[in-house]
């Protein structure tokens, strides 16, 4: 048994431990802390598809516990990856393993809370109108700069966009409001 599957088999037991006085919290706890070393340690023994499930297992866990969003956005990305690289070296040719990175991936993307896209958008949108200010003066003491600087701005401003967009808010983008 290498130290991967021993961690797994320790994180599992772990996860279905009980306290004295009946909560499971610290048991929960610990037993994402071993998915998390059990996902890494397949990882780095290629042993991708063992790597998904610890990663989701991870993810699952801090879920329960409420723990950080981006912990938990890492988590599934994770496992999303570590099947996205079975699915490659399969030839694409697994519907399951396909589906289950699909969902990794999916769960990835529900976990970061609108707020915080949004947040995004506004920083990006923030980059855009810098980039803006700035760049006739970078034109004008460096050249091509300003040129690229304006490159930037129009796609701070289209990625800002998409993700107004994506969160259901009617957006029209065009150069003119820029």
């Amino acid at each position: 048994m290498s130290n991967a599957d021993a961690l797994l088999a320790e994180a599992n037991e772990e996860r279905g431990k009980k306290s004295c006085c009946g909560g499971n919290r610290p048991h929960i706890e610990r037993s994402a802390e071993l998915y998390e070393e059990a996902a890494k340690s397949f990882k780095i023994s290629g042993r991708h598809k063992e790597a998904g499930c610890a990663w989701k297992e991870y993810a699952l866990a801090l879920a329960v516990l409420e723990e950080s969003k981006l912990d938990q956005f890492e988590g599934w990305a994770s496992a999303g990856s570590s099947f996205e690289l079975v699915a490659e070296a399969e030839g694409w040719s697994d519907s399951n393993t396909v589906k289950e990175m699909i969902e990794m991936l999916t769960q990835a993307h529900l976990v970061i809370d609108p707020a915080r896209k949004m947040r995004t958008a506004e920083l990006l949108e923030k980059l855009g109108q810098v980039s803006l200010k700035y760049a006739p003066m970078l034109a004008h003491d460096h050249g091509q700069k300003g040129i690229q600087q304006l490159e930037d701005a129009v796609a701070y401003y289209k990625e800002a966009a998409n993700i107004r967009k994506q969160e259901g808010q009617n957006v029209k983008l065009s150069l003119i409001h820029i």
